[in-house]
């Protein structure tokens, strides 16, 4: 008489998919109201990003007037006439960065943005330019924030450190010049999400969680009980 292993039971593979729970990672969800300060965000989710990884600090990530004079230097494709949004996990913490436009292309331009934080604090990490051509005001959590760019260069800005349950609420102000869209990225190298690029028509970005299912402990004991009847059969 011996034992063999056998095919796992149809009731230890119901029991692993029913009986489970989630560990909570974060994301981050993009949303836009519908209509300037409607405030339907949660009705019009438009996707999720996650941040970039990266060992620099987030001044160094930006890389002001390194490579490229009076602009972002960052290892990111830059499109021309875009406002680019993205978040980058960075040694100094999690930021929230805006770039206007690309170096060196044809157009110039300028952009004044609101942007609210809410549930944290954070600082101004990176201004390009600095405040003796741009003007930064900071009132409490809320930014007010206007640039002005050349053909040579790119202009924004980068907010952190973002910690505990934050939440940002992005706006421009007034029409912008020189920029023909407005895109969340969560790199130079997937497919962005499109904004809408309109006056007081406020993105919201925020964490929320993400479900990785994971058997609970009972689940897992279940599965050994059914396991040695289910997998095991007798011959003879």
């Amino acid at each position: 008489m011996g034992w063999s292993l056998a095919e796992p039971t149809l009731a230890a593979n119901e029991l692993a998919f029913n009986n489970t729970t989630h560990s909570p990672t974060k994301r981050i969800r993009i949303s836009q109201e519908s209509q300037p300060h409607l405030g339907d965000f949660d009705a019009n989710v438009l996707g999720f990003i996650d941040a970039i990884q990266t060992k620099q600090t987030a001044a160094e990530y930006y890389g002001y007037n390194q490579q490229n004079d009076a602009s972002f230097s960052g290892a990111f494709n830059l499109l021309s006439n875009t406002s680019h949004l993205f978040l980058v996990d960075a040694a100094d913490g999690l930021s929230l960065f805006v770039v206007h436009d690309r170096p060196q292309d044809s157009g110039w331009g300028r952009a004044s943005m609101q942007v609210d934080l809410l549930g944290d604090d954070a600082d101004l990490l990176v201004m390009d330019d600095s405040p003796q051509y741009d003007r930064y005001i900071a009132q409490d959590s809320t930014f007010l924030i206007q640039h002005g760019w050349g053909t040579c260069c790119t202009d924004g800005f980068a907010l952190g450190a973002l910690e505990n349950d934050w939440q940002t609420l992005l706006q421009f102000t007034q029409a912008p010049i020189g920029l023909q869209s407005w895109q969340a990225f969560a790199d130079s190298n997937t497919t962005p999400i499109d904004l809408e690029l309109a006056v007081h028509q406020r993105v919201r970005l925020d964490w929320v969680e993400d479900a990785e299912t994971i058997p609970e402990p009972s689940t897992l004991i279940g599965l050994m009980v059914l396991g040695i009847v289910g997998l095991l059969t007798r011959k003879h």
